[in-house]
């Protein structure tokens, strides 16, 4: 196998490894927050807003 698919390889094992930790792992927002990284949560609207997107008359 050439020396470049070995590598990309590796870095595709890494990336689900981590992926894999970081949604399995129940500490893990904690600890990419004291890494300084903020875990992506999910947006909500603000309380009593009305969506009326797509509802005419």
């Amino acid at each position: 196998m050439a020396t470049w698919k070995q590598i990309v390889f590796a870095l595709v094992i890494l990336v689900a490894a981590a992926a894999a930790w970081v949604r399995f792992f129940p500490g893990a927002p904690d600890v990419l927050a004291r890494w300084g990284i903020d875990w992506a949560y999910a947006a909500t609207p603000p309380t009593g807003a009305v969506d009326n997107a797509g509802q005419a008359g």
